[in-house]
Formats: C-alpha cells, structure tokens, sequence
C-alpha cells in the first residue's frame, strides 16, 4: 500500500501519464519519508489521527484497492501454483482460506497437505528439511548459542 501511495504521488506530478518500468524503479527507490510524498499524504488524509506512513498510505489508497490487489496476487500464485501439477492432479489440491497471520519467525508461512499415497521423493525432501538444524552449518551455532546461555 506503501509502493501505491508512492505511486500515485508520482504521477501525478509527472507530465506523462504513461508509467514505465523505469517509473516504477523511481517509485520504488523513493523514500518512503520524502518531504513532498509527505506533504501529498498529510494533504489527503481524512483523520488526523492517523500518525504512521503505513496507516496514511492505507487511508490514500483505500483497503478496496489494497484488497483487490491482495487477492489478484493471491489467484495468481495458486494458478502459478497449480501449473506444476500435472492436470488430472488438480482435483487433488485443496487451497485453504488464507490466514493473515505474521509467524514467530517472520518467515512465510505455507502449509500444503497432500491427499493419497506420499511419494517417497517427496518424503525424503521432508525429512532433509526438518533436518536442516542438524547440519554441519548449523552446528556451529549451537555451541555458540549454549556459550551464551550459560554467559547470561
């Protein structure tokens, strides 16, 4: 919502009404405390309640676009999704309502439940992925992670 107030500042102060990929690198790269990106939200909010750039931005923009959007992206990622399964498996994949929800790691968050018999492949990959904090790498971290505790 951020990236669309930004945007809509920058066009309308750009002569030319088309916006180009370069626009939308400029419209990224832009900070989001520009003073007059500042001044064009300030202008245009309707409660002055509203103190933070993402709670000004949301007000500019309006949830309906923002959720719009959302659930575009959202279409398009369980298309994109889909297109990896063969088609007579796509009756198999069940797509859950979405959560928002923010995980304790910050990480995204997916869960896929699979109906039918597990291919041992994919088995095999699920169990190299739990594994991951038993590798070599990570190893090295536990010790220092033990020093620590016991320091503190």
């Amino acid at each position: 919502m951020i990236y669309e107030a930004k945007k809509q500042y920058y066009r309308q102060k750009k002569t030319n009404k088309n916006f180009t990929i370069d626009d939308s690198l400029q419209v990224e790269k832009m900070d989001n405390k520009h003073p007059g990106f500042l001044d064009y939200m300030n202008k245009r909010i309707t409660d002055p309640l509203l103190f933070t750039i993402q709670h000004k931005s949301l007000n500019v923009v309006g949830t309906e676009k923002v959720n719009g959007q959302y659930a575009f992206m959202n279409t398009t990622r369980k298309k994109h999704f889909i297109s990896y399964f063969p088609e007579d498996q796509h009756k198999r994949l069940t797509f859950h309502p979405i959560k928002s929800e923010v995980p304790f790691n910050a990480q995204s968050l997916y869960e896929i439940s699979y109906k039918g018999e597990v291919p041992e492949k994919l088995k095999e990959e699920y169990r190299r992925y739990q594994n991951l904090n038993d590798d070599f790498i990570r190893g090295n971290f536990k010790t220092k992670r033990k020093l620590r505790e016991v320091f503190f």
